[in-house]
């Protein structure tokens, strides 16, 4: 493996002597050039990316099968901020417990939210379920997941969302409570 160059994502593959970025952008638009003096020559007509050699940061043109390091622009990803929110430990003021997720981005449309049930108090096993009962009601930027009343909805909740393009995720949890419970801090439990 070659140590003093590295491959930086231009290239004339697609037509000889029209040397293009990895974005597709022709050199010859950027004015910006470094070669070798003589290069680029496409010696034995096999060369067709592009090096730079880290002591004199000129640039040189090679075959593409050869084994050496590269560098890769990474595209800026937007901040993902997530947020799960409920009006009161119990969900609501009212009878109908709730909570929301919000998303701060301004490309909702290429977000996946969702919502996930972490943890329910639960005696036995009879019943256990992950799955969140009620139902989501769409807002912009996120959604509220409407709860029915009672001990069925006391539990941990999880909003998720997950960016489309990139695949970065982040995640935040709200806890119901139900009004007639505690959190007894000895056992680490809802009682």
């Amino acid at each position: 493996m070659e140590v003093n160059s590295f491959f930086f994502g231009l290239d004339d593959l697609m037509k000889e002597g029209e040397f293009r970025w990895a974005d597709g952008t022709l050199l010859s638009e950027t004015g910006y050039f470094q070669w070798i003096p003589g290069n680029p020559d496409n010696n034995l007509g096999s060369e067709h990316c592009v090096e730079r050699n880290v002591y004199h940061d000129d640039w040189n043109d090679r075959s593409c099968s050869v084994k050496q390091r590269f560098v890769c622009e990474k595209s800026k990803v937007p901040p993902l901020h997530l947020m799960a929110m409920t009006s009161t430990p119990f969900g609501s003021t009212g009878n109908t417990p709730s909570f929301s997720c919000i998303v701060s981005s301004d490309n909702t449309h290429d977000y996946i939210t969702y919502t996930e049930r972490a943890v329910r108090p639960s005696l036995t096993t009879n019943g256990y379920t992950l799955n969140v009962p009620g139902i989501e009601a769409p807002q912009t930027g996120g959604f509220t997941q409407n709860l029915p009343n009672g001990a069925t909805s006391v539990g941990v909740y999880e909003c998720s969302s997950t960016y489309t393009i990139t695949g970065s995720s982040t995640s935040a949890d709200v806890t119901i409570l139900s009004q007639y419970s505690t959190y007894n801090k000895y056992e680490l439990r809802i009682v």
